[in-house]
């Protein structure tokens, strides 16, 4: 199982209040500055955000470091998203058939 780090862009892009989405292999994340912090979520699907539930969500410092972090946290979650798909078991835990 190929597992690509996730990487965030610059932080002078989320200072001009950028939002960034991406996906890794039915894995979605949105990462967005809110209220002087980093916003993450995650859903999964092919749905958009507003149409899927969110499954996690986490907040980071405002800093490079914390945009880091949430570059780090959402590598782990799809390592973890990525783990369950492979042993043949859905994220909410249904067997695939």
């Amino acid at each position: 199982m190929k597992i690509t780090p996730i990487t965030l862009p610059n932080f002078a892009y989320f200072e001009s209040d950028n939002v960034y989405t991406g996906s890794q292999q039915g894995f979605r994340f949105r990462v967005e500055p809110q209220n002087g912090q980093f916003a993450a979520c995650v859903w999964y699907g092919p749905y958009c955000q507003e149409k899927s539930e969110i499954v996690a969500s986490q907040t980071f410092p405002f800093d490079e470091s914390g945009r880091q972090q949430a570059a780090d946290w959402l590598t782990e979650q799809v390592a973890a998203y990525l783990q369950k798909v492979s042993e043949g078991t859905q994220p909410d835990g249904r067997r695939f058939y």
